[in-house]
């Protein structure tokens, strides 16, 4: 009853503080730029800025007929004013664009997702194969074929295209998939549109829309994953894939139609070693709410 309580908690903190804080964020903002300080302002308020800009050149001409007995107060609201120009002469404008990654074609069921599959041998020079495994076939064709177009269909994710992680607890771990924010397609997107003569100079506030896969599996000791995750951090490559779960046997089978994804690069995780910077940090904090 607690545990709910807090996750409740945790999860109306997000909505309620995290992302308007993030969204007000995303409208003003400071930088240091050749070593000077430079206000950074969403460039919806362009208009906006350029009147106060006017309204302070009109209130320092005023300022000018008003007489003060300290000559000291006259030379600090002078010195007030030209600074507080001064900056916004020098506001660096902000533009967001939105990119968006693949998303499914289908509707996503998480109780699809029933269990991870391993299959290994103990000769390092031969790939293992892993993936995560559904009740239904179809549905787990259509993941698949959701995982590779993160990749751009191809067999190797070379660039690490596919984010993959498992993050570890006591009891349990969780698996992560979801599409890298360095793939190309981003990267030229990015520099494609900061090199366009209307937004050069400016700050540039990225959102990128994309879909997150996620599940809790128990941390069983007599669990494959262990093996699987052993071998792999030997040096063993491993072709991601998919699999259907058999709840007759407790088995997962690999989905032999698909061709797995090679890949080079999974990240292994302690739930407590999660830092900020992680986007696992933030799924598990607010949207899962531990």
């Amino acid at each position: 009853m607690i545990k709910e309580a807090i996750k409740k908690a945790k999860i109306f903190y997000f909505e309620k503080a995290v992302i308007p804080f993030n969204r007000w964020e995303s409208f003003i903002g400071f930088k240091i730029d050749n070593k000077i300080p430079r206000l950074i302002i969403h460039e919806k308020f362009k208009k906006q800025v350029k009147w106060f800009t006017r309204a302070l050149t009109a209130l320092g001409i005023l300022s000018s007929l008003v007489y003060m007995s300290a000559w000291y107060l006259n030379l600090l609201l002078a010195l007030l004013l030209f600074a507080f120009q001064w900056t916004l002469e020098k506001v660096i404008f902000r533009f967001t664009t939105i990119f968006i990654t693949p998303l499914p074609d289908f509707k996503w069921d998480k109780k699809e997702w029933n269990a991870m599959g391993y299959m290994y041998t103990h000769d390092l020079n031969k790939p293992s194969f892993f993936g995560p495994a559904f009740l239904n076939k179809d549905f787990g064709c259509k993941v698949f074929e959701l995982l590779s177009s993160w990749n751009y269909e191809q067999n190797a994710d070379k660039e690490g295209n596919i984010v993959i992680s498992f993050i570890e607890d006591r009891e349990s771990y969780r698996v992560y998939f979801y599409p890298s924010e360095n793939r190309k397609t981003l990267r030229d997107f990015e520099q494609r549109i900061k090199e366009t003569d209307e937004n050069k100079g400016k700050d540039h506030h990225q959102l990128i829309v994309q879909m997150i896969l996620c599940q809790s599996f128990p941390l069983k000791q007599n669990s494959n994953y262990f093996i699987w995750k052993k071998l792999f951090l030997a040096g063993q490559p491993a072709g991601l894939g998919v699999f259907t779960y058999r709840e007759a046997n407790k088995l997962a089978e690999p989905i032999e139609d698909i061709l797995p994804i090679l890949v080079q690069k999974i990240n292994f995780k302690k739930r407590d070693e999660l830092s900020k910077k992680d986007i696992e940090f933030s799924h598990e904090r607010y949207v899962i709410g531990t």
